[in-house]
């Protein structure tokens, strides 16, 4: 078979999502491809094309129609993406890319066109790395700019090359030396675009009394949006109550009904919980139990809640409300972890652990210990900012359903190692101990 069909068909598997091995695949996928066209195709062509039934040479309509469904003009524009001599020109104007002072309309046309087509998000990453060390600030700033880099357009909820490129430029930038952190961090965070398409899509808690703490520092607040402003006050108003601090938490004004309807609903969950957190430190039961019911009744008709939810289940896990948790749970589960969320990882292991804490307090023991065993602590390698974060919930838990000294003495080693990273005083021996009651 011709290289280019053995292409069309390993292209065709990977936007479908499956492989295509017996007659029912062929099926499936002939199914999928007659809603995105009306030319015919039939399923003995569709077989011979995949090597099921003896082969013979495709002809152009056929090749065109499939070409098509990948988005391509016809099977010859295929072909022509593909050529290697194309991709070896494509990665050679991209190198020449990094050697200009700016860049030019066309220029990031072909670079929004080459992030789409490639699996990965390295040309992104190569071009930002060679302007930041030969200190071409605009060009930095460029690269962030929605009206640039198409990927960062028509947002959704969960935009994967936001997310993937924040995450990336994080290992980076907390990699390089400390010099080059400090002389650097004040330019970038000047830009309002790099501040909302990294620091704000990767909080990283446990870098708080670290280099994202550093950075949280270096953002001048005298000109930010209001949304802005609260976002950086309510992380600064976390870090006080993870360090211990002996001022209280600072009162941060109420937004207006219709401002938090118009805020993201993480930050409506993050100020929600801050508002438990303030209320916990007056040792204010009253005030809980009102901004409890404020947030469940902020939120009672909304019917894509996870979002709120993340930040808010953060302060009850930090202050011990099972009960609460347990309510969310029985109320709120498949609204949670519905069908559009279930790749989460960190979601799932979230919830699933939440429901080990509330089953131990509940004395189910033989649950807790069955749903604790079967939690999938690779979570850390997914890359999301809290993922090592809740890995210090999770070592408490252990600490509570060990059975014996040793396998205590493991998890307490575990929860004062994750303690020890983050170097957050709320979490000491005593909370370990206690967490529980």
């Amino acid at each position: 078979m011709d290289i280019f069909h053995v292409h069309l068909r390993t292209d065709i598997e990977k936007k479908v999502g499956f492989k295509i091995n017996t007659t029912t695949d062929v099926k499936s996928f002939l199914a999928i491809l007659q809603e995105h066209t009306s030319d015919p195709i039939s399923l003995s062509t569709l077989r011979r094309f995949w090597n099921l039934i003896p082969m013979r040479k495709s002809n152009n309509s056929t090749l065109d129609v499939l070409a098509t469904f990948l988005e391509f003009a016809s099977y010859q524009e295929y072909v022509k993406k593909k050529n290697e001599y194309e991709n070896w020109y494509a990665d050679a104007k991209l190198q020449n890319l990094k050697f200009k002072k700016n860049l030019t309309r066309d220029d990031f046309q072909f670079l929004s066109e080459l992030i789409e087509k490639s699996e990965s998000n390295t040309v992104f990453i190569s071009l930002f790395e060679h302007a930041f060390y030969n200190e071409k600030w605009d060009y930095c700033n460029a690269l962030f700019d929605e009206n640039n880099i198409s990927c960062y357009k028509n947002k959704l909820p969960i935009n994967h090359f936001q997310t993937n490129i924040a995450y990336i430029l994080f290992i980076f930038l907390y990699g390089i030396s400390k010099e080059s952190f400090v002389t650097s961090i004040k330019q970038l965070v000047a830009n309002k675009n790099f501040r909302e398409n990294v620091i704000y899509i990767y909080i990283d808690i446990m870098g708080l009394n670290k280099r994202y703490g550093i950075i949280l520092e270096k953002i001048e607040k005298k000109s930010l949006s209001n949304e802005e402003q609260l976002f950086l006050n309510l992380l600064s108003g976390l870090k006080l109550y993870l360090n211990k601090s002996k001022e209280l938490l600072p009162e941060i004004n109420k937004p207006t009904t219709k401002e938090l309807h118009s805020l993201p609903d993480v930050l409506v969950g993050r100020f929600y919980g801050y508002q438990m957190l303030c209320a916990a430190q007056n040792q204010n039961k009253e005030k809980e139990e009102i901004v409890w019911n404020a947030f469940l009744s902020f939120i009672k008709k909304e019917t894509h809640i996870r979002q709120y939810f993340h930040e808010f289940v953060h302060a009850l896990l930090l202050l011990k409300r099972i009960q609460k948790l347990n309510y969310l749970l029985d109320n709120y589960f498949e609204e949670i972890i519905d069908q559009l969320h279930m790749h989460s990882y960190l979601d799932l292991f979230i919830y699933n652990l939440i429901d080990v804490m509330v089953s131990y307090t509940n004395k189910d023991l033989k649950r807790a210990h069955h749903m604790f065993k079967n939690l999938d602590t690779t979570i850390s390698k997914y890359g999301a900012a809290y993922n090592d974060y809740y890995l210090i919930f999770y070592a408490i838990t252990g600490y509570h359903l060990a059975t014996n000294y040793k396998e205590k003495q493991l998890f307490k080693d575990e929860y004062l190692q994750h303690v020890a990273l983050a170097k957050f005083k709320v979490f000491d021996e005593q909370y370990l101990e206690t967490y529980f009651g």
